[in-house]
């Protein structure tokens, strides 16, 4: 258990909520004992307070979700006198007077009842739910369009955060199911209709006669999934301001998402997942996966709007650590991020230790990973596929991945399952940034442990930096996941032993010197799927399996370690654990046969069998069982 304390300032408060039946001492969130009966409450209370106030949120009872309460939200009243829908229903986060700040923080135990304040990491989320009638089809949501018009009455967004700075944190919540496309032609509102889960802008008006809004929103949000939401322009999330800059140097706003998941959200035109206008956004160690736009940027949309800024200020920017940005679609280019009307001079685009694979229709394509107009991006320690010459910046090492081989994340897996951790042998693993110096922070605590000066964790808390495959000089993995389940030098087939059914699949994918002039086949960029046995046996990560490799296996030989598990994905290796378990005892060791043949060590025998034709490696190396 981890104690949460509220902020230092002499007037902060701490609120609490919980959905039970108010008892008869007064609810003021004063202890769990008095907690709000709804967070609407704690957020108005906190917004009338000059403090820096933290807002505990308990999980509502099982098998339901708290449901946003008829707020205005960012627009204020209807000019037409109408009634406010109740669509409008939303959870909204303003400053307190003063600029005080709101720490909005859930995963507190839906029975809460006067403990501690006390947050556990295996504490399920607390679940925020645009689903106002309670009738949508679960577990889709909106994530394709046959779904908008069947699922009912739903808010158009289920948060508002408006005029907030980097002080106003979000941290752990599911946000799900809000529906802004279906809204009708705006009548003093946001113009975009987008950000069906969160939306964030500002509460001040724009121009004279115009709908724009001249400020944007920058909270900090953290532990979040943002899922099964609908939108035109950013189905999950949109971060807006349409404000003419004083100049190219003014600071852009920018919204930070960390240890975040972004998954099967709907926009109806540009931005499935994420779309921020006239702004920036900065992700790290988060999840952009499966979300769908109808024409570009499936996972993220990052735009300037030219008709409304002069090209001085026609600028927005992004930047993607240690994300997975994967399985997501548009109608066109960059279904994994798409940029557009942006100036090279003041705009950036950065990837760096990131996945951006497997999106849109043709995944081995780079335009369907990421692409844009007139901005370069910089991309470093990256997994994408590369086919073509580009202008893009490769500031430090990319890895050619048509295919990072996730466990768990294809067609089969109903999408809230998807795990995207990869399998042992994909090459991401330990191929991202190398210098600790160079990772972010973990400025808000994400993880609970009250140290905000250690390296941001992964997207399930666990510390970067790790050599998980035995590959020399430990690095972090390439993706928002870093992984500890290691495999034993050697074991090709990891099945947790090294013996003779890893040597039959280091021999079958034999390459070195290679036969003719095309692409190493054991090359990632041009692996099969299901990947070819050859990527578990490449040791030294060259492309060609030949004497090097062997050296490695027969130095291993017979060591003992655990299996990997879960199964390997997509049949992975059919000579795996069954004829492992059937292989023939060897007659002599590697150490013995090197002996035989008057070598010192495995690895001049290694070196000598590399230069033997096939048939005789294969008649030396079956004296050890090998095949």
């Amino acid at each position: 258990m981890i104690a949460l304390a509220a902020s230092d300032s002499a007037h902060a408060d701490t609120y609490r909520v919980r959905d039970y039946t108010p008892g008869v001492l007064g609810e003021d969130g004063s202890s769990w004992a008095k907690a709000f009966n709804t967070i609407q409450e704690a957020l108005d209370r906190a917004e009338a307070h000059d403090g820096d106030d933290i807002i505990f949120v308990a999980r509502s009872a099982p098998g339901t979700a708290w449901k946003p309460g008829l707020t205005i939200g960012a627009w204020g009243a209807l000019p037409s006198g109408q009634p406010l829908p109740v669509q409008f229903s939303t959870f909204t986060i303003k400053p307190g007077v003063l600029s005080g700040h709101v720490n909005l923080r859930g995963g507190f135990a839906y029975d809460a009842n006067g403990g501690a304040d006390d947050w556990l990491a295996t504490n399920p989320p607390t679940v925020l739910s645009g689903d106002l009638d309670g009738n949508d089809v679960a577990p889709t949501g909106f994530a394709t369009v046959a779904a908008l018009g069947i699922n009912g009455l739903n808010a158009y967004h289920v948060v508002s955060v408006l005029d907030v700075d980097d002080n106003t944190v979000i941290d752990d919540f599911v946000i799900e199911r809000g529906n802004v496309a279906q809204q009708p032609a705006p009548e003093n509102m946001v113009d975009q209709r987008g950000g069906g889960g969160v939306l964030l802008t500002s509460t001040a008006q724009g121009p004279p006669g115009g709908l724009f809004t001249p400020g944007i929103a920058q909270p900090v949000i953290q532990n979040c999934t943002i899922q099964l939401n609908a939108g035109r322009r950013g189905g999950g999330f949109l971060a807006t301001r349409t404000k003419p800059a004083a100049s190219a140097e003014e600071p852009l706003p920018t919204v930070k998402l960390r240890n975040c998941t972004v998954r099967a959200n709907l926009g109806l035109e540009y931005g499935g997942g994420i779309r921020v206008e006239n702004g920036g956004i900065d992700v790290a160690d988060s999840l952009i996966v499966d979300n769908t736009a109808q024409t570009y940027g499936g996972g993220a949309y990052v735009t300037a709007i030219p008709d409304t800024l002069p090209p001085v200020a026609q600028r927005a920017s992004a930047k993607f650590v240690h994300c997975t940005i994967a399985n997501n679609v548009s109608g066109a280019s960059g279904a994994g991020i798409y940029w557009c009307n942006l100036t090279t001079r003041t705009s950036s685009i950065i990837l760096d230790s990131s996945i951006i694979a497997l999106n849109g229709s043709g995944p081995s394509d780079q335009t369907s990973q990421f692409s844009g107009e007139y901005v370069t991006a910089t991309i470093s320690h990256c997994a994408f596929p590369i086919t073509f010459a580009s202008s893009h910046i490769y500031s430090s090492e990319i890895f050619d991945v048509q295919d990072p081989y996730f466990d768990h994340a294809d067609i089969n897996t109903p999408v809230l399952n998807r795990t995207y951790h990869v399998h042992p042998c994909s090459p991401i693993r330990d191929r991202g940034e190398p210098i600790a110096a160079n990772l972010p922070l973990d400025g808000k605590d994400v993880n609970h442990n009250d140290i905000t000066m250690e390296l941001l964790p992964d997207r399930i808390f666990i510390a970067r930096i790790l050599d998980s495959d035995s590959v020399i000089g430990a690095r972090t993995d390439i993706g928002a996941l870093e992984h500890t389940d290691t495999r034993c030098l050697g074991d090709a087939n990891v099945d947790g032993i090294v013996d003779a059914a890893d040597l039959a699949l280091l021999l079958g994918a034999w390459n070195s010197p290679p036969q003719s002039t095309s692409p190493p086949p054991c090359d990632i960029a041009y692996a099969t799927n299901p990947p070819t046995a050859c990527l578990c046996v490449d040791w030294d990560r060259d492309g060609l399996i030949g004497a090097t490799d062997l050296a490695v296996l027969l130095g291993a030989w017979g060591n003992l370690c655990a299996p990997w598990n879960p199964q390997l994905p997509g049949n992975m290796m059919q000579s795996g654990g069954e004829e492992s378990e059937e292989a023939i005892e060897p007659e002599m060791t590697p150490t013995d046969l090197a002996w035989l043949f008057d070598f010192s060590s495995t690895d001049e025998l290694a070196e000598w069998l590399g230069t033997l034709t096939p048939e005789a490696r294969l008649e030396v190396l079956s004296m050890l069982g090998g095949s």
